[in-house]
């Protein structure tokens, strides 16, 4: 893939694909919070549990499984997401967390 392609699909991504896709699977991103990954994660990381000074996760969605990731390992934590829809939803529901999405 060259690079014109590369920033080809960026454009279309950032230009309405992600907030196509957010829309798409909104209720299922929604269902799914207790993931069999982030389970996983969450087990291996308690032991750091208080250590964990900040969480990034790229691509976060509305956030859902950071919040929790967060809450679990008492850490403080940062989402990027390219769709819009997605982040208003996220810094919405978790206003009061002290968590955000950009």
């Amino acid at each position: 893939m060259s690079d014109n392609d590369l920033e080809s699909q960026k454009s279309i991504f950032k230009d309405g694909e992600g907030d196509a896709w957010y829309q798409r699977n909104q209720q299922s991103v929604d269902r799914y919070s207790d993931r069999p990954t982030t389970r996983l994660l969450i087990d291996t990381l308690k032991p750091m549990a208080g250590r964990i000074a900040t969480i990034l996760e790229v691509g976060c969605g509305n956030g859902i499984e950071l919040e929790r990731l967060c809450r679990e390992l008492d850490s403080a934590g940062f989402g990027i997401e390219p769709s819009v829809d997605a982040v208003r939803a996220g810094n919405f529901r978790m206003k009061d967390s002290g968590l955000s999405i950009e």
